[in-house]
């Protein structure tokens, strides 16, 4: 559940982070061109755009 309004907590960033980490392949070849030191952030989004989507 989404904490706040629309914030995904940080127990959610590090978990969609992890799933992102380990299968970068799911982007394809464009997985090269990601910067794994900002895969955070990028779970941080999917998540709190997911969350707006849903309300």
């Amino acid at each position: 559940m989404m904490a706040k309004r629309n914030e995904p907590t940080k127990e959610q960033v590090e978990a969609a982070a992890g799933f992102l980490r380990d299968n970068l392949h799911l982007f394809g070849p464009q997985a090269c061109f990601l910067e794994t030191g900002h895969i955070d952030e990028i779970a941080y989004g999917m998540l709190r755009a997911a969350g707006k989507a849903a309300h």
